[in-house]
């Protein structure tokens, strides 16, 4: 939920805070945190973070989710084609890509609580 997204990403920027921001980890739990709390400057840094490394599928995940929610296929063709790259991709990915590839939205969901 929100506001368990919201607490962890107050977790995260406490440990940042401490530790220093060369954490890839925590720098990361902390964008994922603010992804699902719907708080935009996880949009800010994600890209950065998964320029920084490219196989956090994880990660890329969710923030292809959240590109679906936004209706943003465009923006998702990139991180959908680099997941059948990297030979991970899932048949609703399959499906989001080609929806995507011809501008329509489409919907993935993880079973995460992703604000739209």
């Amino acid at each position: 939920n929100v506001g368990q997204a919201e607490r962890a990403a107050k977790a995260f920027s406490d440990a940042l805070s401490h530790c220093g921001v060369r954490s890839w980890n925590l720098r990361s739990g902390l964008t994922h945190a603010r992804l699902l709390a719907g708080d935009p400057r996880g949009a800010e840094t994600i890209e950065h973070l998964l320029d920084e490394r490219p196989n956090a599928h994880h990660l890329r995940r969710v923030w292809l989710q959240i590109l679906s929610r936004k209706g943003r296929p465009g923006a998702a063709v990139p991180h959908l084609e680099h997941l059948r790259w990297a030979g991970v991709m899932r048949t609703d990915e399959a499906a989001a890509l080609e929806r995507a590839n011809a501008g329509l939205p489409f919907r993935l969901d993880s079973g995460n609580s992703v604000p739209d």
